[in-house]
């Protein structure tokens, strides 16, 4: 089936009904709208899709959560073949976003350029992200792009931060693999929002290490109130950013958008027929995310006994419990104690089973509230693995801490030597599902 750019709106009958195969003739610089799931080949002539340029012969897949604008830079035929619930449109060129991203991605990508993308969930972040990434590529500059989105991650697994430097342009950041990684330790950007921007500052300063040319930062979709926005800022501040990219028309930034600052603040609008992902949609890219990281990952054992440094667990932080104190403690809780110990105003006890009828409120020591973690508890914990800079080197999903023995137990791919794990607060399961999420020490 032949179709000219100008019949696309037949598609919409047909898609019901039949899987289709078509071939699609576009003219020079003619916009046409794919969305997934569907793979396309050029036929002829050349297409660009967010500043990768597909020659003929090239082939590309675009994912069931994805659309994207197949921009024409030669008259070209493409042939596309769509799945259930995929299709293509020529989009009004009134209502279509392209022709001004590819300008403005043009105007800010240069040397020494400090990208901040910023906008709601589903404004177009990570698209417009990778337009930036590949704008700099074609241009020669070496780019470094920072998923600072912990909730929804495209190159590093959720909950952290992640930087990939490629030197080849891309479809989709999920092609790309981190070269750096740093755990935040929640998928909630306003319960750390500290961590995320000393993060953040911490991987520009990597990228400059590695050369990079231009920076951009890939930000959360959290917008929605005065705390959101001043994050955002801070970040740009503190990477002295050159541009903020506002989406969607930056409204969430009041009359920020008018005012003069050395950082130029771009508001953009979003595209139309944005891909909108459900939260069940959200929960399965996560999860493969994970499975990314951690699918063929081996339990490795670990001796913390010297020279081991644990954060995020304050358990391991306090001051040991001696066993005369542990004994008493047994006879008010009921139940044996594996591991104590003490912080001002507060006990922590890793018991072997659930204390009966457990109150933390009811509970209390010499003045001192007691908190429980049953054996166990600790099992599927994301974590990030340090070095003996201290500095983060893998993923972990931590299965036992047992303090009693000094013996760390994770599960990662990471093979090397390990002196050193953050802990966060977040838990997955066998099936990479992250529902357990912790507001303050789970271990």
């Amino acid at each position: 089936m032949n179709i000219y750019v100008f019949d696309i709106f037949v598609l919409y009958l047909l898609l019901d009904v039949v899987m289709l195969k078509i071939s699609l003739k576009i003219p020079r610089s003619s916009i046409v709208r794919v969305a997934g799931p569907a793979s396309l080949r050029v036929a002829s002539g050349r297409i660009s899709v967010l500043g990768k340029i597909l020659q003929s012969g090239s082939e590309i897949f675009i994912s069931l959560y994805k659309s994207y604008p197949l921009y024409s830079l030669d008259d070209s035929v493409v042939d596309i073949e769509l799945g259930e619930g995929g299709y293509v449109e020529n989009p009004r060129e009134k209502d279509d976003v392209t022709i001004q991203w590819i300008e403005t991605a043009e105007k800010v990508v240069e040397k020494g350029s400090r990208i901040v993308v910023m906008g709601p969930g589903e404004s177009g972040k990570s698209t417009f992200s990778t337009l930036l990434l590949n704008t700099a590529i074609n241009k020669g500059l070496k780019a470094c792009v920072i998923d600072a989105d912990i909730g929804q991650q495209d190159i590093g697994p959720p909950d952290f931060i992640s930087m990939s430097c490629p030197s080849q342009a891309v479809q989709w950041l999920r092609e790309l693999y981190p070269e750096e990684i740093r755990l935040i330790g929640v998928l909630t950007p306003s319960q750390y929002s500290h961590r995320i921007i000393a993060v953040t500052i911490d991987l520009v300063s990597k990228a400059l290490e590695k050369g990079a040319e231009v920076i951009i930062i890939n930000t959360d979709g959290w917008v929605s109130s005065p705390y959101a926005i001043e994050m955002k800022l801070e970040i740009a501040r503190f990477v002295k950013a050159t541009h903020i990219i506002a989406l969607q028309n930056g409204s969430y930034l009041g009359s920020l958008i008018n005012t003069s600052t050395p950082i130029k603040i771009m508001p953009l609008p979003s595209p139309q027929g944005v891909r909108t992902r459900s939260r069940e949609d959200r929960r399965m890219l996560r999860a493969y995310a994970y499975k990314k990281f951690f699918d063929q990952a081996v339990l490795r054992s670990i001796d913390i006994s010297r020279d081991f440094i644990i954060i995020g667990s304050c358990l391991a932080s306090g001051e040991k419990l001696d066993q005369q104190k542990i004994l008493e403690l047994e006879k008010i809780i009921g139940t044996k104690i594996l591991y104590g110990s003490r912080h001002e105003g507060v006990i922590y006890l890793y018991v072997q089973s659930p204390v009966k009828e457990y109150s933390e409120k009811s509970l209390k020591y010499q003045d001192h509230e007691i908190q429980i973690f049953v054996h166990g508890s600790e099992r599927g914990l994301l974590a990030s693995l340090l070095d003996s800079s201290l500095r983060e080197i893998a993923p972990a999903i931590i299965d036992t801490l047992d303090l009693q023995n000094n013996v760390l137990k994770i599960v990662t791919r990471y093979e090397g030597p390990v002196s050193g794990v953050l802990i966060g607060r977040v838990k997955i399961d066998f099936s990479y599902d992250d529902s357990i999420r912790y507001t303050r020490c789970p271990i």
